[in-house]
């Protein structure tokens, strides 16, 4: 008898101690934490900028996205991720596994969940003794957001080729 279920894999990671997960699909790369350049009157949710290739990419600490104080770690890492095609470094606190999951066992978020909220979590699935919520890594921002993200990953191309 053959199996019918379809896996996928997640990259479980923690902020706050709450475990979340992006479809390994969604990850480009898992890099150490590195000091980002500030920017002069970004977003909030924006650190600041990396290279990355051939230009710059934005670093979100998702700590303030999830309405947490922020806190840098020595087990704290940039997950980079796509949206909209464009490279984006998330901080989290700690990357736990790579893990192989049951499409069948993730369940659809709580009806209580609305809002934002409710567009960038795509469900929940048990991972040991822990609840995981999984992240959709291109709803983690509104238009405008990914707008002011696309702007920043681009500003290394409009700066002054003199400076």
């Amino acid at each position: 008898m053959t199996s019918t279920a379809e896996e996928i894999q997640v990259v479980i990671f923690t902020v706050d101690e709450q475990r979340f997960a992006f479809e390994i699909s969604q990850v480009e790369r898992i890099m150490r934490y590195v000091v980002p350049t500030p920017l002069p009157k970004a977003a909030a949710f924006l650190e600041g900028v990396l290279p990355y290739g051939d230009d710059l990419m934005p670093v979100v600490d998702l700590r303030k996205r999830l309405s947490v104080a922020p806190e840098i770690g020595e087990e704290s890492r940039l997950i980079v991720i796509r949206v909209d095609e464009h490279p984006v470094a998330v901080l989290v606190d700690r990357v736990l596994d790579v893990h192989r999951v049951d499409v069948a066992s993730i369940s659809a978020p709580p009806k209580m969940v609305r809002g934002l909220a409710a567009q960038y979590i795509v469900g929940m699935l048990t991972h040991g003794n822990d609840t995981v919520v999984m992240l959709n890594a291109g709803k983690l921002f509104n238009s405008r957001e990914r707008l002011q993200l696309e702007e920043t990953g681009n500003s290394r191309s409009a700066e002054d080729p003199g400076q």
